[in-house]
């Protein structure tokens, strides 16, 4: 008997379907029974030579509305919508310019041409990433943002001395670095970009332990803002620890691998904090932080197929899960990725979330559960397809989508061409 029967003039009965686990674990069975209860179902996977092209179109199609060619700057654009700076610049309610050039989407997209392998685009890949690398800060960390009209790099507020600026960028610039490095092979200018990335990545290292690391900072260490970015340096050092990397003074070859085992457990990745979610800046919980932390754990524990099955990654793959398929607000389910648990809006970013998925179903134990993974990669990639490359957000229930955000377009490229390699049993001949 509850509140339905005064209303009802009668007693109501109602009947429940109790799921009793440990509180670690309640988040991953519910996920897992929704693609189980689909098991036998055919699940739609994507013509392998279909997604190649699309992004190929995808890249053609900013190196076409976006590059700015000005002389010396050769530079792929970045637009903002007005609606979105104060949340994405994490500096309040401060003013920053619309547009502006990206170090950001250019180092990528520069990136993604070299792996093309066109001889006729190097020069012009070679451009995109020189300028980039001219965002460098003298501490290793950098810009994002190139004012063409005053002709200089700034932070994400323009008010701030020393300049602010969001780690997220660096990572983004550092990881195209390493992917354009890879490309170029034994070309004398890998030399030069890694050199920049790993003068990046060692910078939040003292004696080879992790320095304190915030989501926004300044390029002398102060903290302006806290938040789960931090993870992608996890990736980072590991890169650095294959490549024979070693901090001045360290002897030890385990020191970066220890060293992103500590800022992992600084950052509550390796641990299952029961009855919470991951979150972002500004300590909002939020589908990217749960993705962040999945991306740690993969980097930390490639081929152990334990750490899926219990502990703090079965906790991880709960909440990834969750943002995929439980309702928050009424924006669930279909393989997008929810924002946060207050912008109502889902972010098209299938083919990152894919490859995390798929790298836990390649790594888990359990048939059924590394089914229910690859199911939630398809649903990912299968919603993504819906919308162009690149959109910044779709909104509900419209399921109207935003701007292209170059940004996110060179990442989804980006992801897109890891997938097409690591994983081809997701795609369809």
């Amino acid at each position: 008997v509850d509140w339905l029967a005064a209303r009802a003039g009668r007693t109501v009965e109602r009947r429940y379907q109790l799921l009793v686990a440990r509180a670690g674990q309640l988040w991953h069975l519910l996920a897992r029974r929704g693609y189980e209860q689909r098991s036998g179902t055919s699940v739609s996977r994507p013509r392998r030579g279909e997604f190649a092209a699309r992004l190929e179109e995808a890249l053609e199609g900013i190196l076409t509305s976006h590059l700015v060619d000005d002389g010396p700057v050769y530079a792929v654009r970045a637009r903002q919508p007005q609606h979105q700076r104060a949340q994405l610049d994490g500096v309040g309610d401060h003013p920053t310019t619309h547009e502006w050039l990206s170090a950001s989407a250019s180092a990528a997209a520069g990136a993604a041409m070299l792996l093309r392998g066109s001889r006729e685009e190097r020069e012009p890949a070679r451009r995109l990433i020189d300028f980039a690398l001219r965002g460098q800060h003298p501490s290793g960390m950098f810009y994002e943002r190139y004012d063409q009209e005053k002709r200089r790099w700034r932070g994400l507020d323009r008010r701030s001395n020393p300049p602010r600026l969001a780690l997220v960028d660096s990572l983004r610039v550092s990881r195209s670095l390493r992917a354009a490095a890879a490309a170029l092979g034994d070309d004398p200018a890998a030399r030069r970009l890694n050199l920049a990335w790993q003068r990046f990545a060692s910078r939040f290292l003292q004696k080879g332990k992790p320095s304190r690391v915030g989501a926004v900072l300044t390029p002398g260490g102060t903290v302006i803002e806290d938040g789960m970015d931090a993870l992608g340096l996890v990736e980072e050092w590991l890169a650095l620890a294959a490549g024979g990397y070693r901090p001045a003074g360290v002897r030890s070859s385990d020191a970066l691998p220890a060293a992103a085992r500590s800022l992992a457990a600084v950052m509550g990745a390796d641990t299952s904090v029961e009855g919470q979610l991951p979150s972002a800046r500004r300590g909002e919980p939020s589908g990217g932080a749960a993705l962040l932390v999945v991306e740690a754990l993969l980097a930390l524990n490639v081929g152990s197929g334990e750490l899926w099955t219990d502990g703090p990654g079965r906790a991880a793959a709960a909440n990834l899960l969750a943002w995929l398929g439980v309702d928050h607000h009424g924006v669930a389910g279909g393989g997008a990725m929810c924002d946060s648990v207050r912008r109502r809006r889902m972010l098209a970013m299938g083919n990152r979330v894919a490859r995390a998925l798929m790298g836990m179903a390649s790594g888990v134990g359990d048939a059924a559960v590394a089914a229910a993974y690859r199911d939630a990669a398809s649903d990912a990639v299968a919603f993504s397809l819906k919308f162009p490359v690149g959109v910044a957000f779709v909104a509900r229930p419209s399921l109207q989508a935003g701007p292209i955000d170059s940004r996110a377009a060179t990442d989804e490229i980006y992801y897109g061409q890891l997938l097409l390699r690591e994983f081809p049993s997701l795609f369809a001949r």
